[in-house]
């Protein structure tokens, strides 16, 4: 691509590679995907990368990724002095950036304080809309840190165009947070992919798989709660002697907690950890599930209920800010209390011991969401942001 092409750029700005396993960069993969489709806007990932110091360009099938050494200015007086010394090259190097590729909007997810620096350019009548997208836990990072910080997220708040958040939940708590935005903020959900499902069928994993299981995936950490449903699977484990349990997510340390806390209940062999399997390969699970479990002790959003409901899957979710935005209780899924062990418990009983009820909230929860939570609809709601 080059200067001369008529289409203009939507320049997403990702603190990491895309290429990592995660829920923000599965919604900017997505929305890249979609807006390649849609042919309106060139899909452009600038990653912000400590070892590029200088712009590495690289074409992939449904984006242009861009990595970049950014500076990020702070309270460290070392840190700033450097951002300081470096602006000036910096701003010359982005203003080059959005010329050649005729970026006409800036969307940075999961902000990071390098978004001053398209404020600044827009100050100096360099011309862009700018939507800042918020997802859930960078909603803390925004609200932090020291004085300095503060103020120029306040600053930058300002002087966006937008606030994106995944979900009404979120965009509230985000104005709560910063009322002074509260015109600017709105909520666009996140969707799942038309050919989520098209992929065929691996038998290789299909064999390791069990007969029957319940199914939850998350990144192995406190707040997606896997602690409370291992708990939970512990209390019906007995009553249901053909069920196992099986855990996706991306690796961390909590992970070897969880083992243990498997081991302990004696339950080693029925609960089954699954770490890092790529967004592409995750259909597999879903596919053969008896019921998804989301034990979320804070879910802005969650796009693995999505998945779950196209798989066909009834859906059982704690009352978390995404799963009230949803699933309709007893419509067509089941909400407990967050952070409720006996409660989860339960409701897996109940939903398992009444496969009928499983059917209409399966059928009922799948047609919704084909329906109303696709990338198609969450592209056409950003670009409307546009006019």
């Amino acid at each position: 691509m080059n200067s001369t092409m008529a289409i203009k750029g939507w320049l997403f700005i990702l603190p990491w590679s895309p290429d990592a396993i995660g829920g923000i960069n599965r919604v900017v993969i997505e929305l890249c995907r979609a807006m390649k489709l849609d042919g309106h806007y060139q899909p452009i990932i600038l990653v912000l990368d400590w070892l590029a110091d200088k712009p590495v360009v690289i074409e992939k099938m449904d984006y242009i990724e861009i990595r970049c050494r950014l500076r990020v200015p702070s309270n460290e007086i070392k840190a700033l002095m450097s951002f300081i010394v470096s602006l000036p090259r910096t701003l010359i190097l982005l203003s080059n950036i959005l010329s050649k590729y005729r970026i006409a909007v800036v969307n940075p997810h999961n902000p990071i304080l390098s978004t001053v620096y398209f404020v600044l350019l827009r100050l100096i009548k360099v011309n862009f809309r700018l939507f800042i997208s918020v997802h859930g836990a960078d909603l803390k990072g925004l609200g932090g840190g020291g004085r300095i910080e503060k103020r120029l997220w306040k600053w930058i708040i300002n002087r966006a165009d937008a606030i994106v958040a995944c979900s009404k939940g979120l965009a509230d708590n985000f104005i709560a947070l910063f009322p002074e935005a509260e015109s600017k903020t709105i909520y666009i959900h996140n969707g799942i992919s038309a050919d989520f499902l098209s992929s065929e069928p691996n038998s290789a994993r299909i064999n390791i798989l069990p007969q029957q299981y319940l199914l939850s995936v998350g990144t192995f950490e406190h707040k997606k709660g896997q602690d409370l449903l291992i708990a939970a699977f512990a209390i019906i484990a007995a009553q249901f002697p053909d069920l196992s349990l099986v855990l996706i997510g991306r690796s961390s340390d909590t992970l070897t907690l969880y083992k243990q806390q498997a081991l302990h209940a004696g339950l080693e062999q029925r609960i089954i950890f699954f770490e890092d399997i790529p967004p592409d390969d995750i259909s597999d699970f879903y596919r053969h599930a008896s019921l998804y479990v989301s034990s979320s002790r804070d879910e802005p959003f969650g796009i693995v209920m999505l998945e779950a409901a196209a798989a066909g899957i009834p859906v059982l979710a704690t009352r978390t800010l995404g799963a009230m935005e949803i699933i309709g209780d007893g419509v067509d899924g089941m909400l407990v209390p967050v952070d409720d062990v006996d409660a989860l418990a339960q409701g897996i009983t109940d939903l398992l011991n009444d496969r009928h009820k499983c059917k209409i909230y399966s059928k009922a929860l799948k047609e919704k969401v084909i329906r109303k939570f696709t990338w198609k609809n969450a592209l056409v709601e950003y670009m409307s942001l546009t006019n």
